[in-house]
């Protein structure tokens, strides 16, 4: 009966994978920590953002930014502004790594983003173009 060590074989590894899929989840810093060896390795562009973090859960609201990435330095968006829109894509009902993956591209390349935010009290739509940038390297 060989089967029987073939089933357990399969359940072992698939218990791994259930794992590893969900340690890669939350250790968002390790991935990007590879992408950026692999990037230096190969030379092909770096994939990456506009240095902003937005809520998980839709709808996407800014839950903070870096002071130096593209979307602090445009100035024009604020914590708590609602994404409507990414490259004129809208952003509604859809899951956050669809957004992720819609905000992400090759360094240097643009991206449109459309916001709606509260300035002085009122609604107000801003839209921002940006150039993708990778997250300045931070000794540890």
């Amino acid at each position: 009966g060989g089967h029987a060590e073939d089933d357990d074989a399969r359940v072992r590894d698939d218990d791994v994978r259930s794992v590893r899929s969900a340690v890669s989840s939350f250790s968002a810093a390790s991935e990007v920590s590879v992408t950026d060896a692999a990037a230096g390795a190969t030379g092909t562009p770096e994939v990456c953002g506009v240095g902003m973090r937005l809520t998980n859960v839709a709808p996407h609201r800014v839950v903070s930014f870096l002071p130096n990435g593209p979307v602090g330095k445009c100035e024009a968006i604020e914590i708590g502004d609602l994404l409507v829109a990414i490259d004129s894509v809208e952003t509604k009902g859809k899951q956050i790594t669809e957004v992720r993956r819609l905000m992400t591209g090759v360094e240097g390349s643009v991206v449109e983003l459309r916001f709606v935010g509260l300035r002085n009290g009122k609604k107000e739509t801003v839209s921002v173009s940006l150039n993708r940038q990778p997250p300045p390297k931070t000794a540890r």
